[in-house]
C-alpha cells in the first residue's frame, strides 16, 4: 500500500512537471511550483527524485517513450515504402500540436548539464533506431551509424521549424526529413 501511494505521487510529479515546464520552461521552473502543480509538499519530490535534472530527465524520457510507441503504432500496417513518411509525418504533426510541449523538450532542454544532454543522445539514438528497423530488412553497424547521423540531422529539422514557431509548411518539413531519411532508408552500399 505505501508503495502504491508512493508511485501515484511519482506519476503525479511526472505530470505536473510536464504542465509546469510546458509552460515555463524548465530554466524558469522550480521543485516548488512542480509541487504546487502536483498537489504535493517538496518532502514528497525528493522522495522520488534526487533532483530536478533526475525530474526533467524522467518526464522527458517517458515522452520520448510514448512519442516513438505512438510512431511504431502508426508505421506498423504501413507498407516499408511508406513506413519513413509516416513515421516522420506523425513526427512532425506532434510536435506542432504540442508546441509548448515540443520547445520545452526540445529547444530548452539543451545545455542544462552532462546528465540532460546524454539523456538527449540517447533519444537521438532510440529515434533512430525506430527509423532503421521500420525501413531496413537489417541493421549493420554501419547502417546504425548512418541512422543516428540522419536521425540527428532530421531532429535539427525539427529543431530549426520549432525555433522558427513552426512557419515553413509542414509539407515542406516532413520533405527535407525524408530527403535525409532516405539514406538510411536505402541501407548503405
Amino acid at each position: 500500500m505505501a508503495d502504491e501511494r508512493k508511485a501515484e505521487r511519482r506519476v503525479q510529479l511526472l505530470s505536473a512537471a510536464i504542465q509546469v515546464y510546458s509552460e515555463r520552461g524548465f530554466r524558469h521552473s522550480s521543485v516548488k511550483a512542480v509541487c504546487e502543480a502536483a498537489g504535493l509538499t517538496e518532502r514528497y519530490f525528493y522522495e522520488s527524485f534526487a533532483n530536478s535534472e533526475e525530474l526533467l530527465v524522467a518526464v522527458a524520457s517517458a515522452s520520448t517513450n510514448h512519442l516513438i510507441a505512438e510512431l511504431q503504432a502508426k508505421a506498423n500496417g504501413v507498407a516499408r515504402q511508406d513506413r519513413l513518411q509516416t513515421i516522420l509525418l506523425n513526427y512532425f504533426v506532434t510536435l506542432r500540436n504540442q508546441p509548448a510541449h515540443a520547445r520545452a523538450f526540445m529547444v530548452e532542454i539543451r545545455g542544462i548539464s552532462p546528465v540532460v544532454d546524454a539523456y538527449l543522445v540517447s533519444a537521438v539514438e532510440t529515434f533512430a533506431e525506430l527509423i532503421a528497423d521500420a525501413t531496413l530488412d537489417s541493421l549493420s553497424r554501419v547502417d546504425r551509424l548512418v541512422a543516428v547521423g540522419a536521425v540527428g540531422a532530421i531532429v535539427h529539422i525539427a529543431l530549426d521549424w520549432i525555433i522558427n514557431d513552426f512557419s515553413m509548411p509542414i509539407d515542406d518539413v516532413v520533405d527535407a526529413a525524408c530527403r535525409l531519411g532516405t539514406v538510411v532508408d536505402g541501407g548503405v552500399d
